[in-house]
């Protein structure tokens, strides 16, 4: 039945990884979609708004609001193009690095949670399994975005 299948599976391991991490994210304040932006940056400082949202699946008007928040809790800063409106970068603020660091911390958790219960062996043929099926997915995706 269904609870064997995979895309099931799937979803169940996303939501408790997901739930882990968003419950101790709200323990160091951060709201939903923050501890993801500040990831991609800590990653990338000086990403463009549009970058963080294709990086984070987030859409541009979320972005928005969110940037503008991070920013009014001085999370990030901006530095602006005058040349070109569009060249916007963000940037991790000292405290906005203390935060993504923790964020980091935190996923390493969720990470080693998940897989307390597999040998070393397993973890990696897991990430390696689960790689090529993320792949599949992103080929197919992107054959028909080139269809449209």
């Amino acid at each position: 039945g269904m609870q064997g299948e995979l895309h099931y599976l799937l979803l169940k391991c996303f939501r408790g990884s997901h739930k882990f991490i968003v419950q101790e994210t709200s323990k160091i304040s951060l709201l939903p979609g923050q501890p993801k932006v500040l990831e991609c940056l800590r990653e990338r400082d000086g990403l463009s708004p549009k970058e963080i949202g294709t990086l984070c699946g987030i859409d541009k008007s979320t972005m928005t609001s969110l940037l503008a928040k991070m920013e009014r809790q001085k999370l990030v800063s901006r530095t602006d193009n005058r040349e070109d409106r569009r060249a916007i970068h963000i940037w991790l603020t000292p405290q906005g690095r203390v935060y993504a660091d923790q964020v980091a911390g935190i996923c390493r958790r969720a990470d080693e949670l998940a897989q307390r219960n597999l040998t070393e062996s397993q973890q990696k043929e897991l990430l390696r399994l689960l790689q090529i099926v993320s792949d599949t997915f992103e080929e197919k995706i992107s054959e028909e975005e080139k269809r449209k």
